[in-house]
């Protein structure tokens, strides 16, 4: 008869260690949600669980021959002073104020830089656990973000005057044409875009609308155009992976539309450096081959890799834009 499995209810930190780094051997190739899900099903763990032990595995590995989470030691039960209080509440609340994202371990990165005397000689682990029992004692927990919003800088308009100044000084510096100056960005387009609202009669206790139950599901499109209003090819960036039914399908509708877009597939339909390299070669490279281009981009991390930059090198001037100073 075979044996079932239970559920552990505490496991120790070599234990979690363990997982994670069974979690990590699988291929990466491998859709990384489906490893997790057969990790949870092989060692009996939710997948809320897992998604910690994945974030707290730094502060595991400072401590992989402890036995249980009590034996982490986080020092005499001592007190903030008055002033280190102050200096940690301080931080919280600036970045609250400024709508800036922050966690816990965050606040402790932050904080351990002003070397308060009753956080000295402590490991990270230990200052973090002392800064949630501090801060949690003060009525602060992690909550769900309910708004997302984009703060604009105050000197966004001189900011924007002298990127606009760059740009015309290069233009007349290598004298480019019009056709020449290209500006390029992804942008998602979601494949249900349900109403949040919808005609019903007053006083209707629930409203119930029917979609297709994708929500979320995405591809991803870097739209190119000129100075004067030449469009690019798109490059479009579906789910998946290459020779599958799905690659296959796009590849034909690519051909049917003969050339004029540009398809491709990734795990998360997201641009990537190796992706970006291909938008150069295949967009970039065919439009005006001969003649230099001023490509304006923003800051996204697919874009500032060194082959990328060694590819566009004598070839494409690149500005990124920013607000930022």
């Amino acid at each position: 008869m075979l044996k079932k499995k239970v559920k552990k209810h505490f496991y120790t930190i070599s234990e979690k260690l363990a997982i994670l780094r069974k979690y990590h051997s699988k291929d990466p190739k491998t859709n990384k949600d489906y490893i997790k899900k057969e990790i949870c099903r092989q060692y009996i763990i939710d997948h809320k669980t897992l998604e910690e032990w994945l974030l707290k595995e730094e502060l595991f590995k400072n401590f992989p021959n402890q036995k249980s989470r009590k034996s982490m030691t986080i020092g005499k039960k001592t007190s903030f002073t008055e002033e280190e209080q102050n200096h940690i509440i301080n931080f919280v609340e600036s970045a609250i104020a400024n709508y800036v994202p922050i966690s816990f371990l965050d606040v402790t990165i932050n904080i351990d830089k002003l070397n308060l005397k009753t956080l000295s000689g402590l490991s990270l682990n230990a200052k973090y656990l002392r800064i949630i029992r501090f801060l949690k004692s003060k009525y602060y927990v992690n909550r769900k973000s309910t708004h997302i919003g984009q703060s604009i800088p105050e000197n966004s308009n001189e900011l924007c005057m002298k990127f606009l100044k760059e740009v015309i000084r290069e233009r007349n510096k290598y004298e480019y044409d019009l056709d020449c100056i290209i500006k390029a960005d992804e942008t998602p387009v979601y494949l249900d875009s349900p109403y949040n609202y919808c005609i019903a009669k007053k006083g209707a206790q629930t409203v119930t609308i029917k979609t297709l139950g994708r929500e979320t599901a995405r591809l991803t499109v870097l739209l190119s155009i000129t100075a004067n209003g030449n469009k690019l090819k798109p490059f479009i960036i579906f789910k998946g992976k290459e020779e599958t039914m799905l690659y296959n399908n796009l590849q034909n509708f690519k051909q049917v539309l003969d050339g004029s877009i540009v398809i491709y597939t990734q795990d998360n339909a997201w641009m990537n450096s190796n992706l970006f390299c291909k938008y150069i070669k295949e967009v970039l490279a065919e439009y005006y081959p001969k003649k230099r281009k001023l490509l304006i981009l923003d800051q996204c991390p697919a874009h500032l890799k060194e082959k990328i930059l060694y590819l566009l090198k004598n070839i494409i001037l690149i500005l990124y834009l920013s607000l930022k100073e």
